[in-house]
This record gives structure tokens, C-alpha cells and sequence, in this order.
């Protein structure tokens, strides 16, 4: 579904999101990691920020409730 508020994201994109969201032990792999961050592969580097965040699933998951749930 396309569901969308003006300057959020499609219901599509949060299920996306939520598809390749890191494992637990692929997230503490990278909140792990202290290096340079231009050392790691650029899908590495987009999934640090899921990485550092709390509980994204159900951030990703609460999002999708919003943009679903009918006006009233």
C-alpha cells in the first residue's frame, strides 16, 4: 500500500525498512565497532543508524500504524 503523509514515508518503504533491518548480533556487531567508519561497506554504513537505535522494529512498526490508522 502507498498510504503517505506529506513528507513521511510510504507504508511500502517502512515495510521495506523493517525487512532488512540488522540481526541482534549483526546490530552489536556494528554498535561494536569503533573504527573508521570509511572502512566499512557502504550497506554497513547504512545500517549503523538502525543499529544505534532502541528497538526499531517497533518504532518502524508504530509508523506504519499511524500512517494506516483512518482519520476521524
Amino acid at each position: 500500500s502507498e498510504t503517505t503523509n506529506e513528507g513521511f514515508a510510504t507504508v511500502d518503504m517502512l515495510e521495506k525498512l523493517s525487512s532488512i533491518l540488522p540481526t541482534p548480533e549483526e546490530a552489536e556487531m556494528l554498535r561494536a565497532y569503533h573504527g573508521d567508519l570509511t572502512l566499512l561497506r557502504p550497506i554497513e554504513r547504512r545500517l549503523l543508524p538502525l543499529a544505534l537505535m532502541k528497538r526499531p522494529q517497533f518504532r518502524i512498526k508504530a509508523m506504519i500504524t499511524f500512517l494506516t490508522f483512518p482519520d476521524q
